[in-house]
């Protein structure tokens, strides 16, 4: 099917194994643009009852199909997880760079799931996944104290 490479990459955080599988053209033709793709591979993926926090659920990211192509203001890219806040399946949107790069590296998906116990970095290089390095330093040190985000205006209430 022309305009699309027809494969994700499957990356399982729990094992450090990551897969490329081909994506039918069927499924291209029935789930459309990234939302459509997203939703499908995490409807598919995640099993019944999966706990929304737990390792079993699955993250997938799909960039639309104008994504990376030059067209401005086609880079969006769709999230597909099941969502702690109603058990169902959720989705956000994002347009930046990563669907373009995952799009130029020659992948239409990419598929998360398991928890890994250290930090994990994935690299993808001329179109294949380099691995997960683990033990990235730094990657997940404590950050600043909570404290509320806002301040306080002159009328004793919080900005908008």
């Amino acid at each position: 099917m022309n305009g699309v490479a027809g494969r994700l990459l499957s990356v399982d955080l729990s094992t450090g194994t990551i897969r490329t599988e081909e994506i039918s053209e069927r499924v291209f033709r029935l789930f459309l643009g990234g939302w459509g793709l997203a939703a499908k591979l995490a409807w598919d993926r995640i099993p019944k009852g999966a706990d929304p926090l737990g390792s079993e659920n699955v993250v997938t990211m799909a960039p639309g199909l104008l994504t990376g192509t030059g067209i401005p203001t086609a880079s969006k890219t769709a999230f597909s997880f099941r969502s702690p806040l109603t058990g169902t399946i959720g989705r956000s949107m994002a347009g930046a760079w990563a669907g373009v790069a995952l799009r130029r590296a020659g992948f239409d998906a990419l598929v998360i799931r398991g928890k890994s116990a250290k930090p994990a970095v994935l690299v993808i290089e001329d179109g294949r996944p380099a691995g997960l390095p683990r033990g990235t330093s730094g990657a997940w040190t404590p950050g600043p104290p909570a404290r509320p985000c806002w301040r306080a205006t002159g009328r004793g209430r919080a900005p908008r």
